[in-house]
């Protein structure tokens, strides 16, 4: 749909869950986490920022807000829009002006965040509870020993969903910034009274793997050597597919990567696109014979061999 976001997509996620309670010093071990993991990737330049739903909803209380969601929403566009066109989307929201502006000043708040937090004059339990476990976490960051570099206060992060709680971060590569967050999470305590009575509070994030290392292959920080894992496609005729998912077992137990597509058509556009080095080709001619046809996709060179010395060929080649 647009840069760095797929239809099809992976996220590699960690959580830690516990019954009833869970100290907040796991939220700062999830940033520690991110850190670690991050660094081990090579990543020199990043940050993960870090914000509290409770400072928010106390704020946004404050204001005579109630239901803050869908304010939520729109400050979370902020990394991937223009503050113009969030501050429409607010108005359509029936703010006034009055509060949008209030609502500019708080989350543009830098440096020394946590004190500024403080001088505010805001009567709000949960503005002021949310502002000790922001403070909390921090210092046990840094003692952890995250670098500061790589951890900040940001009253932007928001996080739009509204199960998050408490804690929520947002990732980001400084030297990537169009490319967003890459791993982002948070608290949610109360996720699981969906599904049962229990209550079992969490706190987590998510990597999503295919926009960083969309990120990484675009910005050459990685190559691949090649297109897919596949060595062989086994091409099933039509009325043959179970010679074509037998053959591809029987090659997959000898650990070589195997494919099975069925049909003709398209088929051998595939194996070129990805540049898959062999095809194996069972039809009627080849049942007939009681042989399979192996074709080198490099060189166009095709013969056709019993299973047996099929086997023996492809062994050869890819197992070592």
């Amino acid at each position: 749909p647009q840069a760095g976001r797929f239809r099809e997509f992976y996220q590699c996620d960690t959580d830690i869950i516990d019954r009833d309670e869970l100290d907040i010093s796991f939220d700062a071990e999830i940033v520690s986490l991110i850190s670690a993991l991050f660094t081990k990737l090579g990543f020199k330049n990043f940050q993960v920022r870090i914000n509290n739903r409770k400072v928010m909803n106390g704020f946004f209380r404050s204001l005579i807000i109630d239901n803050p969601s869908d304010i939520f929403r729109e400050i979370d566009k902020l990394d991937k829009s223009n503050k113009d066109d969030v501050i429409k989307e607010l108005k359509k929201l029936d703010l006034d002006d009055k509060k949008i502006e209030q609502i500019f000043q708080f989350i543009e708040i830098k440096d020394n965040v946590i004190n500024k937090l403080k001088e505010l004059d805001i009567n709000d339990e949960d503005y002021w509870e949310g502002v000790e476990e922001l403070e909390f976490v921090v210092n046990r960051v840094k003692e952890i020993g995250v670098k500061d570099e790589n951890f900040d206060v940001d009253l932007t992060i928001s996080r739009g969903l509204d199960y998050y709680t408490g804690t929520v971060y947002e990732t980001f590569l400084t030297d990537y910034p169009e490319f967003g967050s890459v791993c982002s999470g948070g608290r949610y305590d109360n996720l699981t009274s969906y599904y049962t009575k229990n209550k079992f509070p969490g706190v987590g994030c998510s990597i999503g793997l295919t926009r960083l290392f969309d990120c990484l292959l675009k910005n050459n920080e990685i190559t691949l050597d090649q297109d897919t894992p596949t060595k062989i496609l086994v091409i099933a005729m039509e009325g043959f597919d179970g010679y074509g998912l037998e053959l591809g077992n029987t090659l997959r137990e000898l650990g070589i990567n195997t494919e099975v597509a069925f049909g003709l058509k398209g088929s051998f556009k595939y194996a070129d696109r990805l540049n898959i080095p062999y095809v194996v080709i069972i039809g009627e001619e080849e049942v007939e014979k009681d042989k399979y046809t192996l074709k080198n996709m490099q060189s166009g060179n095709q013969s056709m061999l019993s299973k047996e010395d099929l086997v023996k060929n492809i062994k050869e080649i890819f197992v070592k």
